[in-house]
């Protein structure tokens, strides 16, 4: 019976033929060649999302250093600002979240919001720049004279070499984004999809072949919840990642396994990771404006540089050669000109 009802309902229903035609009120509201065309909107070189900092991270009563050659009691920091060779009166404004010396006379820089490599000698002159076809993330020293590169958006990691000029060697994909990066025996050890549901910590040989991959652990958990940075400990035993999101710096071994979680109260938004000639670790917290300094099994020894040191959002962090000074570099608005230059003896 239900089956006739219905066959009646279908075969009396009458079709409908639409035909629909914009009336002239609408299109003077909507003016569709307006809507395509885009507006460019000049501004401030952008962060990604997750480095930006809020309102509430920024301490109203704290007044930032505005003299270059500034230098602080505590830390012994300078604040670099970095010159063109050609013009030194031209200013710049970059977020360099990374760096390395590439020898023990220069420094590269990856400039994330204006999609280029930068190098500089210790002085803070730019001697060359390499544009990139997106923006890179992290950068380390391969071997005197060369660096590489992590560009996320490109799942690519970049060979670079400083002589004769700035340039591309060679490049390895990634099974991912790939932001942190560091040198390890035989090969790189790579962060990956650090913002994604899926982050991960890869090694890969010198030619780009997988060795391993930790991502979840025995009952498929992830281990990581934003991993951006990562270094080995002074002899290459070990490996050290921060993890922003979970606010702690995991040490893991060569083969992939995790051994401890490095936590504290301090330690907030952790980024830049990089140990000194002692075996001492020193990790950049991002939203307490801090650079902390740690004892290899994880316990707090000092508090390096600090907010009433001006450092205000530290990100990226390098070892010079010889070991007596480090780079940081300042992810705030007040900072994007350059780097701090800070002595540890």
């Amino acid at each position: 019976m239900l089956k006739a009802i219905l066959h009646q309902f279908h075969t009396q229903a009458q079709p409908y033929d639409y035909e629909l035609r914009p009336s002239d009120e609408t299109l003077a509201i909507l003016s569709f060649e307006e809507i395509a065309q885009p507006h460019v909107m000049e501004g401030p070189p952008s962060l990604p999302p997750f480095l930006r900092c809020s309102a509430d991270d920024v301490d109203d009563d704290v007044s930032l250093s505005s003299d270059a050659s500034a230098r602080t009691s505590e830390s012994s920091a300078e604040f670099i600002n970095l010159a063109c060779e050609e013009d030194d009166t031209k200013t710049l404004q970059c977020y360099f979240t990374g760096c390395t010396y590439v020898n023990t006379e220069n420094i590269l820089l990856t400039d994330w919001s204006n999609n280029v490599l930068r190098l500089t000698n210790q002085h803070g002159i730019l001697c060359d720049s390499l544009p990139l076809e997106k923006s890179p993330w992290d950068i380390t020293s391969a071997r005197d004279g060369q660096a590489v590169v992590t560009v996320p958006k490109l799942r690519k990691v970049l060979v670079v070499e400083v002589e004769p000029n700035l340039h591309i060697v060679s490049s390895f994909n990634t099974h991912g984004e790939c932001f942190g990066v560091c040198k390890v025996r035989g090969g790189y050890v790579v962060t990956c999809d650090a913002c994604s549901r899926t982050p991960s910590v890869q090694m890969y040989t010198d030619n780009g072949g997988v060795q391993w991959s930790l991502d979840v652990d025995d009952l498929g958990q992830r281990w990581f919840r934003c991993p951006l940075h990562v270094c080995t400990d002074y002899l290459q035993t070990m490996i050290y990642v921060s993890d922003s999101g979970a606010n702690c710096v995991y040490s893991i071994s060569l083969t992939g396994e995790i051994l401890s979680t490095f936590k504290h109260k301090d330690l907030n938004y952790p980024t830049g990771v990089i140990f000194d000639r002692h075996n001492y670790l020193y990790v950049c917290s991002k939203k307490t404006s801090m650079l902390l300094k740690f004892n290899k099994d994880g316990s707090k020894e000092a508090t390096v540089m600090r907010e009433s040191d001006s450092v205000c959002s530290p990100c990226a962090v390098c070892r010079h050669p010889d070991g007596d000074h480090f780079i940081v570099t300042d992810l705030s608005v007040n900072h994007t000109a350059g780097y701090w230059k800070l002595n540890i003896g």
